[in-house]
């Protein structure tokens, strides 16, 4: 704007002194002589006004110079108020230094960082400062920093500095040089960047990344990482447990590491990201498998998003579950088993008041009816077709535990000699019975009827698992010490105790038993043979089970089957303590000689053939239908009974209870049970109390005759 003016102002001076002459040239025409001073006047006052303009022309420019000035000095302190603000009031720390490393300025953030008082830093060293006291080491490398921006270079590297409150906070550190136009260095710039919360995030994710990494490597399970089903990478115990090195593994689809029956569940629940845990069949290298839990979920890995997978090895799991399931079967069999118990005990029980009543009557009519009598034969075949109803009742009540035994000390080997013909008689020709017998054996105290039963039924079914091909029957006996470990593996569900047993075992090259078989073997009616009851086997458990023994089988499909029944070596002199009552045979009749009995019995039919079979041997008869009715009478009348005939099991009160009370009436009063269970069981729940006798139902006129003979001689 001044160039402009100036200019303006010499060329109006120019054309001003130009055009003098030309009015000079025309006032001195007119004027004639006076013209120069005219002209001179005229020069003088136009020169006036020329300067006057001109001032006014210089004053105007002055005054819009003064104006430009001011604006640029307004511009000028408002930029140096916005860099100072931004200068104080920055997050991160700042500073002014001279190249020496003198600090010249310091803003409040980097004193506040400190705690710091701006007198205090001001004119010190850098590295001699509050924030760098607290490392030498630190204050040495700032020390080289200074140098190295001093010579133009920037330095920037990560340090730390403690907080007022004695923490150490991570920085981001910088120093820049800042140059002249000329490429001097004028001073120094440094800046810091609280990284702390960064550092504690960048740790952090280190820390967990590195607690993974541990617990992958660590971990008993196998996990993977794959991208769109490819295999990225594996932990170590993935490498041990599938045999693929690393190089090996990544690169294969996940899939090779399950079984291809299962690969289709794998891939759809990779393509719909499926995270629940679900079992497979994993596959190893080496073509070995095992049952596998697969956990999978999506996650951010290396930047990346992958799916880690982990298989663990529940093999273990698996063998618990299936040996909790089969402790389950065996317990459920075993209920069931101790159902069917009770009911064929309960059935065999009934059958028997049932065979007293037939039987009995039979008995009385043969006495009635002449020898030449036709209808006599036909009684015959009543009677044995009852009594062999009775030993099928009998077969009940052994496989509930209750048959009718006769304990006496017996030798188990002695015993196989003694039916040694019979049971080669029981096998085909075919069947070689090899004997491996222990003539040294510990007595044992047992039924020899019935361990008789145990071994030919032992030695019929191994017969009969050969079948007609040629074949080899092993039968050994021996004795020795068994652990609970082995005793607990016996099938009957009452264990016994480790110790001494004597042992039986049967063993044969037949066609085995696959589970089922097994698990069925001892089910009352089950049978693999097309004819024939299935009470064999049940029965032979009853038995061992009703003479605290063990069972013990071992079966392979196609290979054979051994059986094993063990039998507790006991003291001769404590065993059968009990209240086990040995019959005499008697056979003289009416040895009544009007003695009074009481016959107590809920069952009509029962107190009826009883009556008349005391009747026909000469005894008089009072009879109760009840424990109460009993006790009533016996109050009564007791005086003139001799002998109370009582029931087992009766409602209402049972006979245990009505025998307690008879005896607290009258203590010398003889009692003789009859029950449709065995004499074992009778023992065992009279033991003690001094029972007189025992008569098994069915019971012949004989053996009633027999057994009231022997209790009236006491």
């Amino acid at each position: 704007m001044r160039r402009r003016h100036n200019r303006f102002i010499l060329i109006l001076f120019i054309v001003v002194v130009s055009a003098i002459p030309i009015p000079a040239y025309a006032a001195s025409s007119f004027l004639g002589n006076n013209f120069p001073i005219l002209a001179c006047v005229g020069g003088l006052i136009l020169l006036v006004l020329i300067l006057f303009a001109w001032n006014r022309t210089l004053k105007s420019c002055v005054e819009e110079h003064t104006a430009d000035l001011g604006g640029s000095a307004d511009i000028l302190r408002k930029s140096e108020d916005k860099f100072k603000a931004f200068f104080e009031q920055g997050y991160y720390l700042a500073g002014l230094m001279d190249t020496d490393g003198t600090l010249t300025d310091v803003n409040n953030t980097a004193l506040q960082m400190s705690g710091a008082e701006k007198h205090e830093v001001i004119g010190k060293p850098f590295w001699e400062t509050p924030w760098w006291s607290h490392s030498p080491e630190i204050q040495e490398k700032l020390r080289h920093a200074v140098k190295c921006a001093a010579n133009g270079t920037s330095v920037k590297f990560e340090t730390t500095h403690p907080a007022p409150d004695g923490t150490l906070h991570y920085i981001d550190f910088s120093l820049r040089p800042v140059m002249s136009q000329s490429g001097a260095v004028i001073f120094l710039v440094p800046e810091g960047y609280d990284i702390t919360d960064r550092k504690k995030a960048e740790e952090a994710l280190e820390e967990n990344r590195e607690r993974y990494c541990g617990l992958s490597e660590a971990g008993f399970e196998s996990i993977f990482f794959s991208e769109k089903g490819i295999c990225t990478e594996q932990n170590k115990n993935a490498g041990l447990i599938f045999g693929y090195s690393d190089a090996e593994a990544i690169g294969r689809c996940g899939t090779e590491w399950i079984v291809p029956e299962d690969r289709d569940l794998v891939m759809k629940n990779m393509a719909s990201g499926y995270e629940e845990p679900y079992e497979v069949t994993a596959l190893r290298k080496n073509g070995t498998t095992f049952p596998a839990l697969i956990r999978a979920k999506m996650m951010h890995y290396k930047g990346k998003d992958v799916r880690v997978t982990s298989l663990s090895d529940i093999s273990d799991r698996k063998k618990t579950e299936e040996e909790r399931l089969d402790l389950e079967r065996q317990l459920l069999h075993a209920q069931k088993l101790e159902s069917l118990g009770i009911l064929s005990g309960g059935i065999a029980h009934d059958f028997n008041n049932l065979l007293q009543a037939m039987l009995g009557n039979l008995d009385l009519a043969l006495i009635k009816i002449p020898h030449d009598t036709p209808a006599r034969k036909n009684i015959d075949q009543a009677i044995k077709a009852g009594q062999h109803a009775a030993k099928l009742t009998n077969m009940m009540l052994a496989y509930s535990g209750k048959g009718l035994f006769d304990i006496k000390p017996i030798n188990l080997t002695e015993l196989v000699d003694e039916i040694a013909t019979m049971l080669e008689a029981a096998i085909p020709k075919s069947i070689t019975l090899d004997q491996h017998l222990d003539h040294s054996l510990p007595t044992i105290r047992a039924d020899a009827g019935q361990l008789q039963q145990v071994i030919m039924n032992l030695i019929t079914n191994a017969a009969e698992a050969i079948g007609d091909q040629a074949g080899k029957i092993m039968l050994s006996t021996g004795s020795g010490k068994f652990d609970q470990s082995t005793l607990d593996q016996s099938r009957l569900d009452e264990k016994t105790a480790e110790g001494r047993y004597v042992w039986l075992e049967v063993r044969d090259n037949g066609c085995g038993m696959d589970g089922e078989t097994l698990y069925k073997l001892f089910d009352p009616f089950f049978t693999t043979k097309f004819t024939g009851r299935g009470l064999g086997m049940s029965a032979v458990l009853g038995i061992i089970r009703a003479h605290k023994g063990a069972f013990l089988i071992e079966s392979r499909t196609g290979v054979g089957t051994a059986i094993k029944v063990l039998f507790p070596i006991v003291d001769n002199h404590s065993a059968g303590s009990g209240t086990a009552i040995e019959s005499q045979p008697y056979t003289e009749k009416h040895i009544g000689k009007s003695i009074r009995i009481l016959v107590v019995d809920d069952e009509e039919m029962i107190r009826v053939v009883s009556s008349a079979m005391l009747e026909e041997l000469g005894f008089e008869t009072v009879v109760a239908a009840s424990g109460v009715e009993a006790l009533t009478l016996f109050r009564s009348e007791g005086d003139h009974i001799g002998v109370v005939l009582l029931d087992q099991v009766m409602p209402g009160m049972d006979g245990v209870t009505v025998f307690k009370e008879l005896r607290r009436i009258r203590p010398d009063i003889k009692v003789l049970l009859a029950s449709g269970f065995s004499q074992q069981e009778v023992s065992e729940r009279f033991d003690g109390l001094g029972l007189n006798g025992f008569l098994q139902k069915p019971y012949s006129l004989i053996n009633f005759n027999s057994e009231l003979s022997r209790v009236l001689k006491e």
